[in-house]
């Protein structure tokens, strides 16, 4: 009987647990139920031998429940009936998935595969809140705090899953009350010297849709996913009433449904945008707004945060703190600059999405009111006087 090379990875001794040295090195460590538990219904189950805590864990929940069966106290049949990747993948075709937004589903498979590939053999029921827990802390101190808990929550969602297909049971979810640290929220803003900055970049490498999109970003706080979608015909002049008045005013508005809620907007469009908007609805190729002058394609993900590196490397050479801005920041940045001009939480709240839908097809005739207050979110952001601007 050839010897093993190196110690297993288990070195307790667990009911059931077996391991065995591979040709190549490696470990296999399974669970084996015995023979009056097989007769009961178990079934061996591979465990992580990468993970000898968790596998020695495994071991003695599954030989509790075999124990269990075999005394006739519960039903060992469903111990290892779905695996995680089962679960996984039929979550990935349930309705509740379909009905998903496209960029959430995009978001939620990076997470799924993550954990396919962690746990994908594992039994769906063999998971408690101690593994969970133990797998949490290897994540946050490898990953990071935020992906840690990204995980942990994408996980939940899938043993929520396997509670409705009654494939664990109901109120067992193992992530549920688990002490995560809630990681504090990013409060980066820019500021005028750097947002002045960036669009300079952009104008000097020639990436006027990235302009345009730095604009609309700087003045209306719309995700990025949004500014890719828009379509020329998205934007028109309109006669805006005057409240308390009998006249109007002319203003360009973007009429959206936003990508992430699905709710309508209609945002009337600061005077600084409107001259790059205008050039732009001339240019415009198909039905973007903002397309890559390099390629004459559409933006993709992936292209667009590759023209902004390019524009942030430009703008730190000549505004050093420019280096750290993310794209994301610009969202909070209009909420920022708006609130430092006067308008009310309620106001902004109206511009970047945050209360009920309105009908942006009604807005003009039945909703003046609320087309007034994202004017007043948008037109609250001024620039400061030389001086002042010299000191931020």
């Amino acid at each position: 009987m050839r010897r093993p090379t190196s110690l297993p990875p288990v070195i307790d001794k667990v009911s059931g647990l077996r391991q065995r040295q591979r040709a190549d090195g490696s470990w296999r460590v399974w669970w084996e139920p015995t023979a009056a538990q097989r007769a009961a219904g178990s079934k061996p189950v591979e465990l992580n031998a990468d993970n000898p805590g968790a596998a020695a864990r495994q071991a003695q929940t599954l030989t509790r429940k075999a124990e269990a069966a075999r005394k006739g106290e519960a039903k060992a049949a469903p111990v290892a009936a779905f695996s995680v990747s089962a679960c996984i993948q039929d979550y990935l075709q349930s309705l509740r998935f379909e009905k998903l937004r496209d960029s959430t589903k995009a978001s939620y498979r990076v997470d799924l595969r993550a954990i396919e590939a962690k746990w994908g053999p594992q039994s769906i029921v063999l998971f408690d809140a101690p593994v969970i827990d133990t797998w949490y802390e290897a994540l946050y101190r490898e990953k990071g705090p935020f992906r840690a808990i990204a995980l942990v929550r994408m996980f939940s969602i899938v043993f929520r899953h396997a509670e409705k297909r009654g494939w664990r049971p109901k109120g067992s979810n193992p992530c549920r009350d688990l002490d995560v640290e809630r990681p504090k929220a990013r409060s980066r803003v820019g500021t005028w010297a750097e947002l002045d900055a960036c669009l300079m970049a952009a104008r000097r490498l020639g990436l006027r849709s990235m302009r345009l999109a730095l604009l609309l970003a700087i003045f209306t706080g719309q995700r990025q996913t949004d500014l890719r979608l828009a379509a020329p015909n998205d934007f028109q002049p309109v006669e805006l009433p005057i409240l308390g008045t009998d006249q109007t005013r002319r203003v360009w508005v973007w009429r959206l449904i936003r990508s992430k809620r699905g709710n309508e907007g209609t945002i009337p469009l600061h005077p600084e945008v409107v001259p790059a908007l205008r050039v732009a609805r001339l240019i415009a190729r198909g039905d973007r707004l903002i397309w890559d002058e390099a390629t004459g394609q559409p933006y993709s993900k992936r292209l667009w945060f590759d023209r902004w590196e390019a524009i942030r490397a430009l703008a730190a050479k000549s505004e050093p703190s420019v280096a750290d801005l993310q794209w994301r920041d610009l969202r909070r940045t209009f909420g920022h600059l708006s609130r430092r001009g006067g308008a009310s939480k309620s106001d902004v709240a109206d511009v970047l999405g945050n209360t009920a839908a309105t009908n942006a097809a009604l807005a003009e005739v039945y909703m003046a009111a609320q087309l007034e207050t994202t004017a007043r979110a948008v037109g609250a952001i001024t620039r400061p006087v030389k001086s002042e601007r010299k000191k931020a």
